[in-house]
């Protein structure tokens, strides 16, 4: 399979390299009758595992954490019928992660403004955070949802945080990178005060929906992407009730 879009989105690719693996791994697995298999014989299923599990999938292999990990260390031995099953689970997870990479894509093509003109520009006037208005944080009435929008916020600055990709394979600069971190910190510290500051907000709603749409562009830190398209889902349902 290859990516049909005009434009290239690399994690929309990495994705059809997968399937191509995982395909052919499910017609191997419809002729293998052994009871028990080494995980490293079915590299697409490990290589899937591995991509959605950096995407927050794995709680929805329906694996062990023993077997989880012998797909990470490509090492270890599967019951087939479960391999069987996780690769009819993986292919539907695959399609799924397709979708929503692809719904990221298509959003920022639908509000970019003529007038941008690409990662070319300089990242400090795309980051610049300008208060705008002070409103009420009603932390009794939105708790639940503020509860899950700190959980969210947390998991972003640390995968921000903690990458270990070289520059060139990263999907950010080290500006950019500091930046959307910065703005991640300062949200997770006004979600605990009374008042919330909503120029901010559409700053780091702006900033996790373009760090997103890199992320799947590029291929890189996609988890970290769909994250941040998270936290703008939240955001958004957050600056509604505001």
């Amino acid at each position: 399979m290859a990516s049909e879009d005009g434009a290239s989105i690399r994690a929309i690719d990495i994705i059809y390299e997968i399937l191509d693996e995982l395909e052919e791994d499910v017609r191997k697995l419809q002729a293998d009758r052994r009871k028990s298999v080494e995980v490293y014989n079915y590299n697409g299923i490990s290589e899937a595992v591995q991509f959605l599990d950096e995407l927050g999938f794995s709680n929805r292999f329906g694996l062990s954490g023993t077997d989880l990990y012998k797909f990470h260390r490509l090492n270890g031995t599967v019951n087939i019928s479960v391999l069987r099953q996780l690769a009819s689970r993986l292919m539907t997870l695959m399609r799924e992660a397709e979708g929503t990479i692809r719904s990221i894509a298509d959003t920022s093509r639908k509000t970019l403004a003529p007038e941008d003109s690409s990662s070319s520009d300089p990242p400090e006037k795309a980051l610049q955070v300008v208060a705008i208005e002070w409103v009420r944080n009603d932390r009794a009435q939105n708790a639940e949802l503020i509860a899950e929008l700190t959980e969210l916020l947390d998991e972003a600055v640390s995968r921000a945080s903690n990458t270990n990709l070289p520059p060139d394979k990263a999907a950010f600069t080290e500006f950019q990178r500091k930046a959307l971190i910065d703005l991640l910190e300062t949200a997770l510290q006004m979600l605990k005060a009374p008042l919330v500051e909503k120029g901010l907000l559409k700053r780091l709603g702006n900033a996790a929906e373009e760090g997103a749409n890199t992320a799947v562009k590029k291929g890189a830190e996609i988890g970290l992407g769909l994250a941040l398209k998270r936290v703008l889902e939240l955001l958004t349902r957050f600056t509604d009730l505001l």
